[in-house]
């Protein structure tokens, strides 16, 4: 049996190469766009699509042959989970595959606070150097305090970024409780160490 593989993303060159060394495999790359994963599903046994495609039952009838989809992300949103599960259509996801790129965002977000980067951004566009090195003594201090919610691989990723700077991080991470108490746990942690709720 041969597979063909509709690709509706940008994926890695690695990855393109992993699919294409098999010789059950055939693969073709499509621009993300409605029209265009349509006629490409006539003859696929799998679709690898990013969020940008809204996969719906409608969608998936244009697969008939369609086996798995495989989305590119850590969520499933946009993807009809019902409709796919009465096709026998596996759909899987990948967890975790923008933590970093997630973590990184964050630590530049927590650095542009606290240098108060959008305040300096808009006094310079009007026309003025709002920077006072007498006022932001906190800014090249060492003692930091900072705070991240673990929802997620990125939580973890940001903590241990921040320990290299010497922050303090207080790691907030949900616990879902069974039975009449669903009231939402936090646990406090220090830089990069992990702790479990209590």
């Amino acid at each position: 049996m041969t597979y063909h593989v509709v690709v509706a993303t940008d994926l890695t060159d690695y990855a393109l190469e992993t699919l294409r060394s098999r010789s059950d495999t055939t693969v073709a790359l499509v621009t993300p766009r409605l029209r265009a994963v349509q006629d490409a599903l006539a003859d696929a046994t799998a679709l690898i699509a990013r969020d940008d495609i809204l996969i719906d039952k409608e969608l998936l009838d244009h697969g008939p042959k369609l086996k798995v989809v495989g989305r590119v992300g850590a969520g499933l949103s946009g993807i009809d989970i019902p409709a796919a599960s009465e096709r026998g259509i596996i759909v899987t996801h990948t967890p975790g595959v923008s933590a970093i790129a997630a973590a990184e965002h964050t630590i530049a977000l927590m650095l542009g606070l606290s240098r108060r980067l959008v305040s300096l951004h808009e006094s310079l566009r009007d026309g003025y150097w709002l920077l006072d090195r007498r006022r932001q003594p906190r800014a090249s201090s060492p003692a930091r305090h900072s705070a991240s919610s673990d929802w997620g691989g990125w939580g973890a990723r940001s903590r241990a970024s921040v320990s290299g700077l010497r922050d303090d991080c207080i790691g907030l991470r949900p616990v879902h409780l069974r039975g009449s108490d669903r009231r939402p746990a936090a646990v406090l942690g220090r830089a990069a160490r992990t702790v479990e709720p209590q």
